[in-house]
Parts: structure tokens; sequence; C-alpha cells
């Protein structure tokens, strides 16, 4: 892996990856401002490249930009994780969700 990156012209070392994976954060409240076509282009293509267990990349990608459809899929997700919390015995740590995303790019 490290010579795939050398040869993409990647240089980051373990202490600066760590350093990387130690200082991400959740965002859990986001701006009204429409995301640049450009970057959710660039977003969509680093799902694609993502590992998958033996290389199936069984993802697909789906831009929502419609506001009542994003706050209707919003609403369903809720139902079906509070769902699912419901089953959860008591503990002191929220249930981690995982999130399914594919892309055709």
């Amino acid at each position: 892996m490290t010579t795939y990156l050398k040869q993409k012209g990647v240089v980051m070392n373990y202490d600066s990856f760590l350093e990387l994976i130690k200082n991400r954060r959740s965002i859990r409240a986001f701006k009204k401002d429409p995301v640049p076509d450009a970057s959710i282009q660039n977003i969509a293509e680093s799902v694609c490249w993502a590992p998958s267990g033996m290389n199936t990349q069984p993802w697909e990608v789906v831009v929502v930009k419609k506001p009542a459809l994003k706050d209707g899929i919003a609403g369903l997700v809720r139902e079906e994780f509070n769902k699912i919390m419901g089953k959860m015995p008591p503990r002191p740590m929220a249930a981690s969700m995982s999130v399914a995303v594919s892309c055709d790019v």
C-alpha cells in the first residue's frame, strides 16, 4: 500500500495518519448552503475507491437535492433507528448505525 501511495504522490506516515484519525470530528448540524456539484462528484469518487470485502464494492451513490425528499428520507431513517433502539437493552453508549453508500460514477 505504501508503494502505491508513493506512486500516486501521496505522502503520509503513520504518525500523521494517526493524528488525522484522532482529530476527526462528527458533524451533526449542517449549513443550509448547497453543496457544489464538484464536491459531490469528489465525494462520490472517494466512495467508489473505498475498500470493501473481497473488493465487491457493493455500493451505489444517490444524490438527493430536493429538500422535501431529503426530509422524507431522514424521517424514515429516524423511524427505523428508533425501532432498533427500542429493542436494544440500555447501555452507556448509543448504538452505532451503518449507512450503505454506493456509486456508479
